[in-house]
């Protein structure tokens, strides 16, 4: 379903968004997407495919829409069902911050001085649509 997902055209200005819902709650989402408002596509994966993080199984729920859409259903989302976004479209960030978090440590850099290159600036920026739907508003969060 991943790769399905990421085949999905997106629209102007819309963004993909994959967040991991612990499994036993795998039954409220699916109720909650059916009424869904915010989201053009809706998917949500079932065991087997699903993903495990420090000990916790997480289905997949996918969303396709605009961020501003997206937001208000994802924060009910993770209030009511709980889990967080995927590492899914954060790539290229996560890659740049623990080559460059390793590197602050050896060399005594600051945490601003990490966030603060262009390569850490260019790819939080490309992440701005899907952090928008997330609720995300800080490479820290």
């Amino acid at each position: 379903i991943r790769q399905w997902v990421q085949e999905v055209a997106l629209q102007a200005d819309e963004c993909r968004l994959v967040w991991l819902c612990p499994l036993g709650q795998r039954s409220g989402l699916m109720k909650y997407t059916k009424i869904m408002q915010g989201a053009r596509e809706v998917h949500v994966s079932r065991p087997p495919e699903t993903d495990e993080y420090f000990g916790e199984t997480y289905v997949l729920a996918f969303f396709v829409g605009l961020p501003a859409n997206l937001r208000p259903e994802v924060r009910k989302i993770r209030e009511d069902f709980g889990g967080r976004p995927a590492e899914d479209g954060f790539a290229r960030l996560l890659s740049l911050m623990k080559v460059l978090l390793r590197k602050s440590f050896a060399f005594g850099l600051s945490v601003v001085e990490v966030m603060s290159n262009p390569e850490v600036v260019a790819a939080f920026q490309a992440t701005k649509g899907i952090r928008g739907a997330a609720g995300l508003r800080t490479i820290l969060e």
